[in-house]
Formats: structure tokens, C-alpha cells, sequence
């Protein structure tokens, strides 16, 4: 579904058959968009265009026209119910409506279900509206990369980069065989970059051996 703007809308003859029009037009939009509260839609516009065919100037008068309109905002569903209003009525809720009731129970219907509704007057009419939340399929974000963390702290592990965007482990530790200690790292030479001759020891003196030049072959 898109972030923000009008997934459609039908004009229909104010008559018993927008009912069900009106409900297979907006089903056929939620469908295509995957939202999850395409019954809960279904319902309330069903209510609604009843009301306006029944109870506006609409359904009145020859040629009276409904219109049906659905928006979107970040997975709030906003659908429009417009007709030509009625100056003896307004929409309202009628006190000591239940699930039980026979009739009467449109907007109580409305009210129940949506997370808000209302209504106002226009130029060209009367709007019932309302609105339903819960983000569809096509807003649902990508997860984030998984993060490798450390066991004991579960703090991110550092990740070296590459040329290529990759990554590498440290390097590893050499260890002494025999004491399963870390080895003295090997002294580079500056200037070259190479690793620089070990010393090695006398174990009687404690001092530096002298060492055993090689010649050039």
C-alpha cells in the first residue's frame, strides 16, 4: 500500500444494489494491497452506504449518487462514505444499541470498530468517515542485517571490511606448546616491514646468545 494517497473510489446510483457494490469494489482494493482489516472495511462500508441510500436525500431523489472513497497513510485505512446529507437528520449513535439489536446499529457498528470516525458537510454533500490502523503487507520493513555478538557480553562483534565489503576475522593467536601461552609476537623492522630477527637466549646466562650470521649462499 502506498505511504499516503487514494487507492480508489466508485460512484454508484443511490439504490439497494451499492451495498453490495460498493463491498466488492473496496474488497477488491484491500485484496490487492494485503490489508489485514479487509473484513472489518467490508462491514462498515456496507453499514454506511445502507445508511446513505435509506436515510440521505440520495436515496430520495432521482438519479442520487453514493460515493465510496479509499485511502491510505502508512497502513491507516481512511474510507469515505459521501451522499447528499439530509437537512432533517445527522449521523449519530443511537443510545442503548447492543450486538443484540435488530436494528439501529450502523454507526454503533462504526464507532466499535474503527479507531475513529466522524462526519462533516461539503459543497457536494454529506462525508461519513473512518478510519482503521494496522500497517498491510506491502509496508511491513525489511529486517535489519543480523548483527554477529559476542556470547558472554552480547555486545556487536567488530567486523573488519574489506576491499569487497566483506569481512574477516582477527588474527590468531600463536601459542606456546608446551606452556599454552601466547607467543612473544615477532618485532617487525620498521623500515623494510619485514619481521625483525629473534634473539635468542642463553638459558645458564640469561643473557642474548650471539647470533649465527649466514652468509648470502
Amino acid at each position: 500500500m502506498r505511504a499516503l494517497g487514494l487507492l480508489g473510489q466508485v460512484d454508484l446510483p443511490a439504490e439497494d444494489a451499492a451495498v453490495p457494490r460498493a463491498r466488492h469494489y473496496v474488497r477488491d482494493l484491500l485484496n490487492g494491497v494485503g490489508h489485514p482489516r479487509t473484513d472489518d472495511a467490508l462491514l462498515l462500508v456496507s453499514e454506511l452506504v445502507t445508511n446513505s441510500v435509506r436515510h440521505s436525500d440520495s436515496g430520495r431523489v432521482p438519479g442520487g449518487r453514493v460515493v465510496v472513497a479509499v485511502s491510505s497513510h502508512f497502513g491507516t485505512l481512511h474510507i469515505d462514505v459521501i451522499d447528499a446529507g439530509s437537512a432533517g437528520r445527522q449521523p449519530y449513535v443511537s443510545s442503548g444499541v447492543s450486538p443484540d439489536s435488530g436494528g439501529g446499529r450502523g454507526l454503533w457498528l462504526v464507532q466499535e470498530l474503527s479507531s475513529a470516525w466522524g462526519w462533516y458537510e461539503t459543497t457536494a454533500g454529506r462525508v461519513v468517515w473512518f478510519q482503521l490502523t494496522g500497517p498491510c503487507h506491502e509496508e511491513v520493513g525489511r529486517s535489519a542485517p543480523r548483527t554477529n555478538r559476542d556470547e558472554k557480553t552480547d555486545f556487536p562483534t567488530p567486523r573488519t571490511n574489506l576491499g569487497g565489503g566483506g569481512s574477516r576475522s582477527a588474527p590468531k593467536t600463536i601459542r606456546d606448546e608446551k606452556t599454552d601461552l601466547p607467543a612473544p609476537e615477532t618485532g617487525r623492522d620498521e623500515k623494510t616491514d619485514l619481521p625483525a630477527p629473534r634473539t635468542s637466549w642463553n638459558e645458564e646466562t640469561n643473557l642474548p646468545s650471539p647470533g649465527t650470521s649466514r652468509g648470502s649462499g
